[in-house]
């Protein structure tokens, strides 16, 4: 999947503390202070959290294609609640 990085930060949709406004299949983004901003595909909604696969942004030529990452991250080990900011892109 290819996004340009314009339509990345001109995006301001937050997950709302229901879950209601993402679905499966949805890229979304969230940052973390030791890991930076991170990535991840929705791959199952629960009513408090959405589970994801991390998502390897790659930039070129002010583009971003992502790969998908099959391991999971120390942090939030793919799963993460609705009340941290999260924005579907």
């Amino acid at each position: 999947m290819d996004l340009h990085i314009d339509d990345i930060f001109k995006t301001k949709r937050r997950i709302n503390k229901e879950g209601t406004n993402c679905d499966i299949n949805d890229i979304i983004t969230w940052s973390q202070v030791i890991e930076g901003q991170l990535f991840g595909i929705i791959t199952k909604k629960h009513r408090t959290c959405v589970y994801i696969t991390l998502l390897e942004p790659h930039f070129y030529n002010h583009s971003v294609s992502f790969k998908e990452i099959r391991k999971k991250d120390k942090v939030c080990y793919n799963k993460l609640l609705y009340a941290r900011k999260l924005m579907v892109l």
